[in-house]
């Protein structure tokens, strides 16, 4: 399987720049990404541990958060959501 890229548009060089990023888990095709406060987040899992997996736009930092239960996309329907768009942290 050939090693996945990633890479970014700026409008204002109207131009595609790759990112040098170290994705280590797949995507998950839940339907459940969320973009809340710049910041994207879906769903991903490596062996055997699922993440919510993050990418700041502001900063093109990437990272990712276990979730608390051993392989829970194969036990529960798991999704993201946003309940408070106004809530600020």
């Amino acid at each position: 399987m050939p090693k996945s890229f990633f890479e970014i548009y700026s409008l204002q060089s109207d131009s595609w720049r790759k990112l040098d990023l170290d994705m280590p888990t797949r995507h998950l095709n839940t339907d459940s990404e969320v973009y809340f406060n710049g910041v994207c987040h879906w769903l991903g899992k490596s062996t055997d541990v699922t993440y919510v997996m993050s990418f700041d736009f502001s900063n093109e930092v990437f990272f990712s958060k276990p979730l608390p239960l051993e392989d829970v996309h194969n036990d529960f329907d798991v999704n993201l959501a946003v309940l408070c768009p106004l809530l600020q942290y």
